[in-house]
């Protein structure tokens, strides 16, 4: 174990590389789960006014070409769900 002091960028990018293998391991067992998860960590990230640098930097890793997930209103959702008759 390292006895030096960590720097916030060194720490930041330590925990996006956990956070990019778990999520990895995640979609490997439930892909569809996965991808609508981060992509809404990305979306929450952007409307909470955060940014998503590194959000999008793992959905783009795990998920590579895949777009962004479509958020619906609960709303939304409600309707979609009468429509398919759910």
């Amino acid at each position: 174990m390292s006895t030096k002091s960590t720097s916030v960028d060194d720490a930041i990018n330590q925990l996006a590389t956990v956070v990019l293998a778990l999520a990895q391991t995640q979609a490997a067992q439930q892909p569809d789960h996965t991808l609508a998860r981060l992509g809404a960590a990305v979306i929450a990230s952007r409307n909470q006014g955060y940014g998503d640098g590194y959000a999008l930097q793992i959905f783009e890793q795990v998920f590579p070409g895949r777009p962004l997930p479509v958020v619906l209103s609960e709303e939304e959702l409600a309707k979609k769900q009468r429509e398919l008759g759910q």
